[in-house]
């Protein structure tokens, strides 16, 4: 019997009220316990990076590894002695996981998934995994399974070089193969647990393991090690954290040789444990037993790059070209993004790390051409990554010099371009005593056959400035064109320093031209101005000349100002007194 009753209702009340009160306590206990071992099921809407129910499970999932896009990984599976088992899923198709390591592993527990090695040479895979050998689980070691034409390999435990009496597990491999870091509390350590390195040798045998120092290994647990470079290695550690967590971090080797390390930020480290990272395109997977998840260890995904964003300007000397521009961001040959531009000219894209880009800028005010740009972006863990790349359209030049072309562009003293017939006509006029029958002509040279090899120069110099006229006419039927544009062509004139008699006059047809509003009377006193001038006029009179016989010059000759100027001796010091005989040509496109 629990209580005996008694006359005295008071005291019995007493001790009833007691005994419930033990009881409810008792219950409200035990309810509290049971809670804590009822595993709650998989959150709907999983947490941030989780890979969700179809791959987490209410027991410990993890040591994730990728191969071929298909996830490979560990999971408690019920209560028997080899209760961890190997999964497999493709992620990417969500399939349903298969639990079945990847070759037999009988006879050994507790094995991990494999770093991978394919050897080219040999054409087959080497498969490295640690595994206990026997079901007490004393001593961890390293196997190695071979896999060749499809067949493979009984596991091979590798030499005591690697394995010792103590615990070596959590083997990663450099993707030459010829590097390979492992966990192990051999003598010598530094802690709980240590990361060490060991070399293939020229005979293929791995050396004498070396622990990897005091900048990585602490005095806590050093292990699941990912070499993601072989400069670059990923692992994870409760002993650089006053919180004694784990957490993932990064290391830097030089020669082998650890020179820092640095933890990651969220979310790929919490205030909860962190192990094991692999990193697939991109891509950070690890395990965790953050909340939110399923349920102990729950493998994570996330983006081991900071997000990159590319942005710049379209540059331009005329704003037209970039209101009617076009942006566009290619990735082998598909089309991205685009944008339309504004008057600032400014783009920007989000791209994704570690890719290449092709920016392309176009506009129908240059129907005939694409301005193109390639970019990288870089991937960095610890920061997002803003890439500057401006498109600087080319500047439309205004200006064309003939001194480019390093020759006199007229005989000393004349004012006809030096071409094959204005210097045949110049001759011509020497041989019939036309010039230099007194001082009145004498400034003009008669022209021996040391000008002729200037001809070939001179035409082409005319004949660039033929086209680069014709460019600027294009303009007006362009459909950038406001159709109210005007193209001011300005020809310039210079002399060189040599003097000219006083009795010098101009001695050829007198000039009246209200065109080029250009007036020279016959016997006109010849001097460095007016020689200056008489050669912008007869240039430009050649280049008209040539102009005429074209169908956009003729139906935009309206819209086309001349302007026709001597600017007498050229006195600039940084070119000859020879080439100082020239004419500068200037076009310009005005409202």
């Amino acid at each position: 019997m629990l209580f005996s009753y008694k006359a005295d209702g008071g005291s019995m009340k007493k001790k009833l009220t007691t005994i419930l009160a033990a009881f409810l306590c008792f219950a409200v206990l035990f309810l509290i316990n049971s809670c804590k071992t009822v595993k709650a099921p998989c959150p709907e809407k999983p947490e941030f990076g989780s890979l969700g129910s179809l791959i987490n499970t209410e027991y410990d999932d993890y040591m994730p590894v990728l191969v071929d896009s298909t996830l490979y990984y560990i999971s408690i599976v019920g209560e028997k002695e080899d209760r961890e088992q190997m999964f497999s899923a493709n992620i990417f198709i969500d399939s349903i996981p298969q639990a079945k390591y990847m070759f037999d592993v009988s006879g050994l527990y507790g094995a991990t998934t494999p770093s991978i090695y394919y050897d080219r040479e040999n054409k087959q895979k080497e498969y490295y995994f640690s595994a206990y050998s026997d079901k007490k689980r004393r001593n961890s070691d390293i196997y190695c399974v071979i896999e060749k034409d499809g067949k493979f390999s009984k596991p091979i435990p590798l030499p005591p070089t690697i394995n010792s009496k103590y615990y070596e597990s959590h083997p990663t491999l450099s993707k030459d193969g010829q590097l390979m870091i492992f966990t192990s509390d051999r003598s010598g350590s530094f802690g709980e647990t240590d990361l060490y390195i060991s070399h293939r040798n020229e005979n293929g045998q791995w050396t004498e393991p070396k622990n990897l120092g005091n900048i990585i290994n602490s005095k806590g647990r050093e292990l699941t090690p990912f070499l993601l470079e072989k400069n670059t290695l990923l692992f994870s550690s409760n002993g650089h954290s006053e919180k004694k967590q784990f957490d993932i971090y990064k290391a830097e080797l030089e020669n082998y040789e650890v020179q820092s390390i640095r933890a990651f930020s969220y979310p790929i480290n919490s205030n909860f444990d962190e192990t094991g990272p692999f990193v697939y395109n991109d891509k950070i997977f690890l395990a965790s037993n953050r909340t939110g998840g399923c349920g102990a260890f729950d493998i994570y995904a996330f983006d081991l790059c900071g997000a990159v964003k590319v942005q710049g300007k379209v540059i331009a000397d005329n704003p037209i070209f970039l209101n009617t521009g076009l942006i566009k961001l290619f990735q082998n040959d598909n089309l991205l993004a685009e944008k339309k531009l504004d008057e600032t000219g400014f783009y920007e894209f989000d791209i994704k790390a570690n890719q290449e880009y092709l920016l392309s800028y176009s506009s129908p005010c240059f129907s005939d051409k694409v301005f193109e740009q390639s970019l990288y972006a870089p991937c960095s863990d610890s920061s997002s990554i803003v890439l500057i790349a401006d498109i600087d359209l080319p500047s439309e030049s205004n200006e064309f010099y003939f001194e480019e072309y390093k020759v006199p562009f007229f005989v000393t003293g004349y004012y006809l371009p030096n071409t094959k017939e204005n210097l045949s006509q110049l001759k011509k006029k020497f041989e019939n005593k036309i010039f230099a029958r007194d001082e009145k002509t004498q400034y003009i040279e008669n022209p021996g056959s040391e000008y002729e090899q200037y001809i070939e120069t001179v035409e082409k110099a005319l004949s660039d400035a033929l086209y680069f006229i014709q460019s600027k006419l294009k303009y007006l039927e362009n459909p950038c064109s406001k159709g109210t544009e005007e193209i001011s062509i300005s020809v310039r004139g210079y002399a060189d320093p040599r003097g000219i008699s006083e009795k010098a006059v101009y001695s050829e047809l007198p000039i009246d031209d209200s065109e080029f509003a250009v007036k020279v009377a016959l016997t006109e006193k010849m001097t460095n101005e007016l020689l200056s001038r008489l050669r912008a006029y007869f240039t430009a009179k050649h280049l008209q000349k040539e102009l005429d016989k074209s169908k956009r010059y003729s139906s935009n000759k309206s819209k086309i100002k001349w302007s026709i100027n001597g600017y007498g001796i050229d006195t600039r010091e940084d070119i000859k007194d020879l080439d100082k005989r020239r004419v500068v040509i200037e076009i310009k496109v005005e409202n």
